[in-house]
């Protein structure tokens, strides 16, 4: 009860600061980004194999004022959170990619 207590502000806290850093990018790494993302999405994230189906989605796509090859440059498909968020900066907007649909 007591840890409850202790851990709903703590929550709350690092909530606060994630949306005030949505402007700002930050890396997001190991414990950090799972905790990230559990705030954000709710624990509603996207399995690998959901992503697999948007990226295909989006490859059979056609793209009239672009060449395909340059559309198909525009998914996602080789990146994953880890490159996007811990190797380089994200910002929370970019960490709401990986939420599934509410």
């Amino acid at each position: 009860m007591k840890i409850q207590l202790i851990l709903a502000p703590l929550a709350a806290v690092c909530v606060l600061s994630l949306v005030v850093s949505e402007v700002h990018s930050r890396k997001f790494c190991g414990r950090d980004l799972s905790v990230a993302l559990d705030l954000i999405c709710n624990g509603n994230l996207i399995k690998r194999s959901g992503m697999r189906e948007r990226v295909n989605k989006i490859t059979v796509l056609k793209w009239p004022w672009i060449p395909t090859h340059k559309a198909l440059s525009l998914n996602r498909k080789k990146r994953n959170i880890v490159e996007e968020c811990c190797h380089n900066s994200c910002t929370v907007n970019e960490l709401m990619t990986y939420c599934g649909k509410n």
